[in-house]
């Protein structure tokens, strides 16, 4: 009846039902992914559901929420879902960066690990930037970009040499927002 009330109640009602769910822990994981990865529910609704599993701690949730954002457009949900990896802590980007290893999975968990803003998400980012896949390394690029460390300096001076423009274009970018008054000639030279 809960779930019922989550995906056709109004605001206060589903309000009132959500604090009910939460109490139900692991119990409610299962429906709630349904109903979150459903595109025929309301976004009101998925997003309810997607608050409710934010204040759930399970490996489960981190999955739910990476299949949400490399399928969803609407921006609550992303902004939620990156809320939701977020507050799962260094347990969700640990679990991320294991699910790199799996290249059927290594995509979705990229594309999650790029929505963490987090310096924990350098060390799986850095480990796909040579990824066959030229998504996977725009994406790696793209997000280790906004991270100063000389590693990742060196990584998106190496990524100008990319074959895919993609990637170059991102490093490109990269480089430009790290340069410094004049103290960056020779990176200044290099772009």
């Amino acid at each position: 009846f809960a779930l019922q009330v989550l995906e056709l109640g109004n605001f206060e009602e589903k309000w009132v039902v959500s604090k009910i769910l939460v109490k139900h822990g692991d119990a409610v994981i299962s429906p709630l992914r349904k109903m979150i990865l459903d595109e025929n529910v309301n976004v009101e609704s998925r997003w309810y559901g997607l608050k409710i599993l934010s204040q759930i701690k399970h490996p489960e949730i981190i999955l739910i929420v990476t299949e949400l954002l490399a399928t969803t457009q609407e921006e609550d949900l992303i902004i939620l879902a990156t809320e939701t990896l977020a507050s799962q802590g260094r347990h969700s980007i640990d679990f991320l960066g294991k699910l790199l290893e799996y290249p059927q999975y290594r995509l979705l968990a990229t594309k999650a690990l790029a929505q963490i803003p987090s310096l924990n998400v350098i060390e799986p980012l850095l480990s796909v930037v040579n990824d066959p896949d030229s998504t996977i390394r725009c994406i790696s690029i793209a997000s280790l970009r906004n991270f100063d460390t000389p590693q990742i300096t060196k990584t998106l001076i190496q990524a100008l040499t990319d074959y895919a423009s993609e990637v170059r274009k991102e490093a490109l970018t990269g480089l430009g927002l790290k340069l410094k008054a004049s103290q960056d000639i020779e990176l200044a030279k290099l772009i």
